[in-house]
């Protein structure tokens, strides 16, 4: 049998101390609304008259025809 005694309280591992380096911390690339792509642009590159912008988020957006489910849609 073993034992063993100690008069002292356990410690925790020893870390030595840095100086944290400073800098402008940001969250993340920004996005323009529909990734940049503008109504104009949509309507231009797919020659579909009519097209209406109904969902923008920053990473895309949805242009329906006539703003209609029914017809041609650009995502």
């Amino acid at each position: 049998m073993l034992a063993a005694c100690s008069d002292s309280e356990p410690q925790g591992p020893s870390v030595p101390s840095t100086d944290a380096p400073s800098q402008s911390v940001s969250h993340g690339p920004f996005f323009p609304e529909c990734g940049g792509v503008s109504d104009e642009e949509i309507i231009k590159q797919t020659e579909v008259p009519g097209l209406v912008n109904t969902a923008k988020t920053s990473v895309g957006c949805q242009w329906l025809s006539g703003g209609s489910i029914l017809g041609p849609h650009f995502s």
